[in-house]
């Protein structure tokens, strides 16, 4: 099929084309909390058995509208169309850690894993070393898709 032709598979497209209607989504909400004068949000996971560590750690955290419309814009600005895995990374997970790719083969702790949360059934996870909410702004790590079929979502602040 056209999938193949590309040089891909099917299920690589899949979670591309989800992406981008995760984050058309998301800058939705964010353009429509800024319009309503909202100024917060909060990161909003789906907690269950199959809930990502990043996603559970970051559930409940608060961010500002601004920031996060400003980091689209930056999107929308770059150059080059790659700058997104950079301005807005997806977070990986390896060896107990939480982390986005940073300067040549370093990397960037989001936090630590202490107690995963996949496959517990709704329980907690626990992690430890969790950036502020201030930091994950800088780093553009506040707003889903987190990663590949990400099912989290925003919703107004406190």
């Amino acid at each position: 099929g056209p999938a193949a032709e590309l040089g891909r598979r099917r299920d690589y497209w899949d979670v591309i084309s989800a992406a981008y209607a995760n984050r058309a989504r998301t800058f939705g909400q964010l353009s429509a909390f800024n319009e309503a004068g909202i100024q917060t949000f909060m990161f909003e996971a789906v907690l269950d058995e199959v809930t990502t560590d990043i996603c559970t750690a970051m559930h409940g955290m608060e961010f500002q509208v601004q920031a996060a419309l400003d980091r689209y814009k930056a999107v929308a600005d770059a150059d080059d169309p790659t700058a997104v895995r950079e301005l807005q990374p997806w977070v990986r997970a390896s060896k107990g850690e939480l982390w986005i790719p940073g300067e040549g083969d370093e990397r960037v702790t989001i936090a630590r894993v202490e107690r995963s949360a996949i496959g517990r059934q709704g329980q907690a996870g626990s992690y430890s070393g969790m950036l502020s909410a201030a930091a994950l702004e800088r780093l553009g790590v506040t707003v889903p898709p987190l990663h590949g079929r990400c099912r989290s979502t925003i919703i107004p602040g406190q």
